[in-house]
Order: C-alpha cells, then structure tokens, then sequence
C-alpha cells in the first residue's frame, strides 16, 4: 500500500488535506474508477470557470492557504490520471440537481460553463480524456428515494501496490471535523457495487440525452 507523505513545497498537493492524499496519490494507479456525486462536481471534472468562482467566494467567508491558479493547478494535474496506462474506464454520474446548485450560488455563466466542460467529456472533445472516461447526468426527475451519498470506488491491478478501497469524505466525521474514510472490506465494497448497480438499474441517459440535459441548463428552477 502506499503510505502518504508530507508534501513538500514543490508538490502539486501540497495544500490538499491529509485526509485526501492517498486518493488523489493513487488515482494514477487506478484500474477502475467510479463516482457518483449527488450535490457536488469532483473535482477532476471542475471547470476553470467553477474553481476560479467557488474559490473567490470560499476565500471571501474563510481564507485559504492558496490560489485561485493554484487550485486551477491541481485539478488540471489530477486530470492527468485519466491518461494512465493503468486506466480501464472511469465512469461517473452526476445528479442535475449539482449543476442547477452552481447556478443558484455562483450564476448561471458559472453554470454554463460547467455545463459545457461536462458536455466537452461526453461528446469526446475533451482532450484530457478518452474514451475510458464516460460521464452521465441523471435527471431530476430520476427516482431518488434510496439514492446513496456520494461514494468514489477505486480499483486496482495486483501489482499496483494498493488495496480497492471505497471512498466515502465526510463533513464531520467522528472526530467532528471534516475527514475521509478508506474502506476495504470486501463486504463493504460488495455493498457499493450494489449500491452503484442501483443508481444504473433504470437505465443511465445515453449521451444524446446527457448532451441534450447539460445544453439547456441552466434552467429555471420549479
């Protein structure tokens, strides 16, 4: 397994909280990636537009320890992941509901511009991915009743030196702080499959109708 370090000040985490080190150090390693966000955009698929808006106001109500262009920075390098050679697939489903949450906080140019970066990976113009990378957004008119919080399942090959782990980040967790766990118990990581496998089982928007949803948001909400 891979053992986190302190990031020195030449590391493009180095203002990335401990807590998440080993997901962003190992997302390189991964064979598969899944990620279902319901309320939020990971951060791999933020626009520069997004992180640019969301750090400004962030920054305003409670400093941070760097930049707009740094966080700019990390996510582009995060980015480079989706172009290992260990890739199998990274697959990823969004909530609308994440995108019209933008446009109420942060305008609807924010909004757009999410959209359409979200829309560059669909359509495969993208030109930090590749096909190993599917994205879709489920409506808000999808049933949602047993819908689970956002969970990032992670894969790997035998010799990549890592455990499959599920991971689940926490505003506060036991320690009443915000923190991350790493699960790999293979019971637990049976449930998320099954889990994912119901977020999927009514059939996910093929890319005609993930294409036709994100270019009409922002819409006025009802």
């Amino acid at each position: 397994m891979i053992t986190p370090t302190n990031p020195g000040p030449s590391d493009p985490f180095a203002h990335v909280p401990e807590f998440a080190l080993r997901l962003f150090r190992t997302e390189p390693l991964a064979r598969t990636v899944r990620r279902w966000h319901e309320l939020r955009i990971p951060g791999v698929f933020q626009s520069p537009e997004f992180t640019t808006a969301a750090h400004r106001v962030h920054d305003e109500r409670d400093p941070l320890p760097f930049t707009a262009e740094e966080a700019v920075e990390l996510r582009e390098e995060r980015r480079t992941a989706l172009s290992s050679t260990f890739l199998d697939s990274c697959q990823v489903i969004l909530y609308e509901e994440a995108l019209h949450r933008i446009a109420a906080s942060l305008g609807a140019g924010v909004a757009r511009a999410q959209a359409q970066f979200l829309a560059d990976v669909v359509d495969g113009s993208a030109s930090w991915c590749d096909s190993r990378t599917t994205l879709a957004i489920l409506p808000r008119t999808s049933p949602m009743l047993f819908a689970p919080g956002d969970l990032t399942l992670m894969t790997f090959a035998p010799d990549a030196g890592e455990q499959d782990y599920l991971y689940i980040e926490q505003e506060f967790g036991v320690t009443g702080g915000v923190g991350a766990n790493y699960l790999t118990e293979s019971t637990l990581l049976a449930k998320a499959d099954k889990k994912w496998a119901q977020l999927t089982e009514d059939g996910l928007p093929g890319p005609d109708k993930t294409l036709e949803l994100l270019n009409q948001l922002p819409q006025p909400l009802v």
